[in-house]
């Protein structure tokens, strides 16, 4: 027969035992926790990093994220916002869009005498363009904005582009390349007007972006309305409400098709921040070419080139992107000082 002092070991040791299993239970799920928190710092890291080799390189990539939407819970530029950690992608100026397969690519916005580079880094992409207007303008932009996304031919994950063409024609599939020397040279001189998809729900269902240009408003989730060759305003339209934004050039459009509002507002300042570096340093070389004995015949263009940079200087100080007046003074400014470098290219002044 059992004693009570027998039987208060064993039950003893019994609530000991427990006790001893909840502790192991909850170090081993906290040690899981802390190697998938590991993990997915490491696999944002590395993805760091695979930016930052493209940038450098210019050599597009693509790169996996295991379990992206545990991963990546959300992209702030410039920040990657994980469950255990915030990692920067900083000085690069990265526009993200997460998803299980990524492309990663540079792209080159070119003023003659600067070059702002910028990373594209998607997943598999689909987008539709409706123009419904008789404007070439809205064929320029169709083509500005393919011009500004990722060339995807040698990569595994695409961006894909296509034309809705009047409810029965469907042109699709097409790569960047393709897209503009084939489709777009195509409407450019038949300069088509087409009609509105009626099933527009359907192509949403298949993940399809519709990207509607059109003279005047239109019932569409988002809309361009050029205002020339350069400026215009894209309208997204969220529920009951909608926002206009101030395109100056295609990086403000495509930045507002990929991830709206934020990346906009990134990209935009981003762009004048690189911008006023480049014109100070501009400044500061074409006044030491100016000093030169052998820059004689080149002196008039040098002193143009410097007179137009300071005027670019002087509206940066000032700039206000979402005014129409600031953008197309500054896109003046832009276009003359390309048009001057050009001549001091051609005269050899360099």
């Amino acid at each position: 027969m059992i004693s009570a002092f027998q039987l208060f070991k064993i039950i003893l040791g019994v609530i000991m035992s427990v006790f001893v299993i909840i502790i192991a239970m909850q170090f081993s799920g906290r040690y899981i926790q802390l190697g998938e928190s590991g993990k997915q710092v490491s696999t944002v890291i590395n993805l760091k990093k695979a930016i930052e080799d493209v940038y450098t390189s210019g050599v597009p990539t693509d790169f996996k994220i295991s379990d992206a939407k545990k991963t990546i819970e959300f992209y702030r530029p410039p920040n990657i916002i994980t469950p255990s950690a915030t990692v920067s992608l900083e000085p690069i100026p990265t526009l993200l869009v997460a998803g299980e397969d990524i492309s990663i690519h540079r792209i080159d916005y070119e003023i003659g005498w600067w070059k702002f580079q910028l990373i594209e880094a998607v997943p598999d992409t689909k987008i539709l363009f409706v123009p419904l207007t008789d404007d070439e303008s809205a064929w320029h932009v169709i083509e500005d904005i393919a011009k500004y996304m990722p060339s995807t031919e040698n990569t595994r994950t695409k961006v894909r582009f296509g034309i809705w063409c009047n409810r029965t024609e469907f042109y699709f599939g097409w790569e960047k390349n393709d897209f503009i020397n084939k489709v777009i040279r195509l409407f450019l001189i038949e300069k088509r007007v087409l009609n509105f998809c009626e099933n527009v729900n359907y192509l949403r269902k298949k993940g399809y972006k519709l990207v509607v240009i059109a003279d005047d408003d239109y019932n569409a989730d988002f809309l361009i309305k050029p205002k020339s060759r350069k400026i215009g305003y894209v309208y997204i339209t969220k529920g009951d409400e909608k926002k206009a934004y101030l395109y100056k050039n295609p990086l403000d459009i495509v930045s507002l098709l990929l991830g709206g509002e934020t990346f906009y507002e990134y990209e935009n300042k981003r762009f004048l921040k690189e911008l006023g570096v480049a014109v100070n340093a501009s400044i500061r070389e074409a006044n030491i070419l100016m000093t030169s004995e052998r820059m004689g015949r080149c002196r008039v263009e040098l002193a143009s080139f410097i007179s137009v940079l300071n005027d670019i200087k002087q509206k940066l100080e000032q700039m206000n992107y979402k005014n129409e007046d600031d953008v197309n003074e500054l896109n003046a400014y832009l276009e003359e000082s390309s048009k001057i470098y050009e001549r001091i290219d051609r005269l050899g002044c360099g």
